[in-house]
């Protein structure tokens, strides 16, 4: 639960995909939004998220960075599990 507090959240993603070995797994917990930007949640509009990602978002970022086989599941409210392997 921290993605969504860093200021450069793609330098983020093309250091954890460089961290994994091939096949490796990143797991994170964060709140996603409608892919048409509405909130899922009113706990979702925090002020310490920098930002808040949506599915799409998500999916086509990782994928471009080297990513696959990705998956989204809900947690708990305002909270959503993101699963990809590094290709």
């Amino acid at each position: 639960d921290f993605y969504e507090h860093m200021h450069f959240p793609v330098k983020v993603a093309q250091s954890l995909h460089r961290l994994l070995n091939n096949n490796g797994v990143l797991f994170l917990m964060l709140p996603l939004v409608e892919d048409d930007g509405t909130l899922k949640s009113p706990k979702m509009a925090h002020p310490e998220h920098c930002f808040l990602f949506s599915k799409k978002w998500m999916r086509d970022t990782f994928t471009e960075l080297g990513f696959k086989d990705i998956e989204f599941d809900r947690w708990v409210e305002g909270h959503d599990s993101f699963r990809a392997v590094k290709a």
